[in-house]
C-alpha cells in the first residue's frame, strides 16, 4: 500500500522529467541542424579545414549535347573536378571533413554553364570564355555548396533544351554569347526561381532580360546603351594555365599578325611599311584547336594587334589576349580604350600607330634570354591578376553564390563602384580646373 502510494506522488515528477528531456533533445537537434546548415555551409566556410587550391587547373570539358538527349536531371550530372575529371555528385556531396563530421546531404544548388555550338570554329573560339568560367565556379564547387553542369547545346535543340532539362529552384543559369540569347525566356526562368545571367563575347552586349550581364571590357560600360535593370560585373577571360608555351630562340623573331587581314584592309598598307618582311599573318590557327595552336605558339613569341576599325581607343580583344599571354609571349597593340588599356598595363605593350614598329625592334634586339626571362615574368604577373578565382573574388561572384543559396540580396560588383568614384572625381577635377 505505501509502495503504490509513493509512485503514485512520484509519477508527475517523473513525467514531467521524461518531458523536459524530451524537449531539450528536440532543441539540441534542432540547433545542430542550424549550425550545419547556416553556419557550416556558407560559400567561404564550406569544408573550412579542407585545402582548396586558389587557382585551380582548368577542368578538362566533358560537354554533354543536349541533342543526344543526354540532358542531366535534376539530381544528377557531371561535376567539375579540381584535376580535371568529373565527379559524381554523391561523392561531391558527401565529403567529410577532417573532424569527422558529415555534411547535410541535401540537393545541391546547380549552375548550369551552356554555350552554343554553332560549329567547332566558334566553339573554339569560345573556350577561353567557358574555359574561365568553369575553372572560377569550380572553386564554388570545391567547397561543397554547388554543383557545376557544362552543357553544349547543339542547334536543333535550342530552345527545346530549356524545357527539356528541368530547371528548379535555387539553379543558376549562364548563357555564353549572344547567339539565340534573346530568344531565351529570360522572363520564365526566373519565375521558376532561376537566377539567370547572361555572359557578352561582343561589343555590346544585345537585348536580354536576365538577371545579371557579365562583360569582358570596360569600353562597353561607357560606349553601349546599357538599360539600368540587370545587374552588370566586370569578367573579363583569364589566365589559362594549360596552353603551350613559346620558345624565345637566339634568332631575330617575326612579328606575327594574329587577326583576320581582310579585316583590317584599312591600315594593312601601314603594317607592311613598319615591320616590313617580318611581318607574318596566320589567323586561322585562332579558329582552329589546341593542337595546331601549340604547334604554331612554339616558333612564334612576338605578336601584334590592331582593332578592325584601325582606330585607337578600343577595347582589348581579352579571349586572344588571355591566350596569347598564357603562352608567354610579347603582344604590341594600338593605344585601346583607358580603363581596358590599365588592366593589362606591364603585360601588354601599347603604343600609337607609328611607334609600333620600334616596340618591335626593341624587343627584337633582346637576346634570347632577355625575351625568355622578360616573357615568364610577364606570364607569371598575367597568372596573378587574370586567375580565374582572382576574376570571381574581384567581380563578387562568390560572394554572389553565397548570397543567392541563402535567399539574400545579390551583392554588387565592387569594381563599378570604384569605377565610379573614380569618374566622380575625375570630373570634379574637371570643373574645378575650368573655373
Amino acid at each position: 500500500m505505501s509502495f503504490s502510494l509513493s509512485l503514485t506522488r512520484l509519477w508527475p515528477a517523473l513525467r514531467f522529467s521524461w518531458l523536459a528531456f524530451l524537449v531539450l533533445f528536440i532543441g539540441l537537434r534542432l540547433l545542430q541542424d542550424w549550425i550545419r546548415r547556416d553556419l557550416l555551409l556558407p560559400e567561404f566556410a564550406v569544408y573550412a579545414h579542407a585545402s582548396v587550391a586558389a587557382t585551380p587547373a582548368v577542368p578538362t570539358i566533358h560537354a554533354t549535347p543536349l541533342a543526344t538527349g543526354t540532358a542531366a536531371g535534376p539530381d544528377v550530372g557531371p561535376v567539375a573536378s579540381p584535376t580535371g575529371s568529373p565527379a559524381s555528385p554523391a561523392k561531391n556531396a558527401a565529403r567529410p571533413t577532417p573532424g569527422g563530421m558529415m555534411p547535410q546531404t541535401k540537393r545541391l544548388s546547380r549552375i548550369r554553364l551552356w554555350v552554343q555550338d554553332l560549329d567547332q570554329i566558334y566553339l573554339y573560339m569560345m573556350e577561353a570564355f567557358y574555359s574561365t568560367l568553369m575553372s572560377g565556379f569550380t572553386v564554388a564547387c570545391n567547397r561543397g555548396a554547388w554543383q557545376l553542369d557544362f552543357q553544349v547545346v547543339k542547334n536543333q535543340a535550342f530552345p527545346a533544351a530549356i524545357e527539356k532539362v528541368g530547371f528548379q529552384k535555387g539553379d543558376v543559369f549562364v548563357w555564353i554569347g549572344f547567339h539565340y540569347a534573346p530568344e531565351i525566356d529570360w522572363q520564365r526562368l526566373r519565375h521558376k526561381g532561376v537566377y539567370t545571367i547572361y555572359v557578352d563575347t561582343e561589343q555590346c552586349p544585345p537585348k536580354v532580360d536576365s538577371d545579371e550581364i557579365w562583360l569582358f571590357h570596360w569600353m562597353s560600360f561607357d560606349r553601349c546603351p546599357l538599360p539600368n535593370r540587370p545587374m552588370y560585373r566586370y569578367v573579363p577571360t583569364g589566365f589559362r594555365p594549360n596552353r603551350a608555351s613559346a620558345v624565345h630562340l637566339d634568332y631575330r623573331p617575326k612579328v606575327n599578325l594574329f587577326e583576320c587581314v581582310q579585316c583590317r584592309v584599312g591600315c594593312w598598307g601601314e603594317l607592311r611599311r613598319q615591320f616590313g618582311a617580318s611581318l607574318q599573318t596566320n589567323s586561322g590557327v585562332w579558329v582552329a584547336d589546341d593542337t595546331t595552336f601549340a604547334n604554331y605558339i612554339k616558333t612564334r613569341s612576338v605578336f601584334v594587334t590592331v582593332p578592325k576599325s584601325c582606330a585607337e581607343g578600343m577595347y582589348v580583344p581579352a579571349a586572344r589576349i588571355s591566350d596569347l599571354l598564357s603562352s608567354g609571349v610579347f603582344i604590341i597593340s594600338l593605344r585601346s580604350y583607358p580603363d581596358d588599356e590599365r588592366m593589362f598595363r606591364g603585360l601588354v605593350n601599347f603604343t600609337e600607330f607609328d611607334k609600333m614598329g620600334a616596340v618591335y625592334q626593341r624587343i627584337a634586339n633582346m637576346s634570347g634570354q632577355e625575351r625568355q626571362r622578360m616573357a615568364a615574368t610577364i606570364r607569371s604577373e598575367y597568372a596573378k591578376r587574370f586567375a580565374p578565382s582572382v576574376i570571381f573574388e574581384r567581380a563578387n561572384i562568390y560572394a554572389l553564390l553565397d548570397s543567392l543559396r541563402r535567399g539574400l540580396p545579390p551583392p554588387p560588383d565592387p569594381q563599378l563602384q570604384l569605377r565610379r568614384q573614380r569618374q566622380h572625381q575625375q570630373q570634379q577635377q574637371q570643373q574645378q580646373q575650368q573655373q
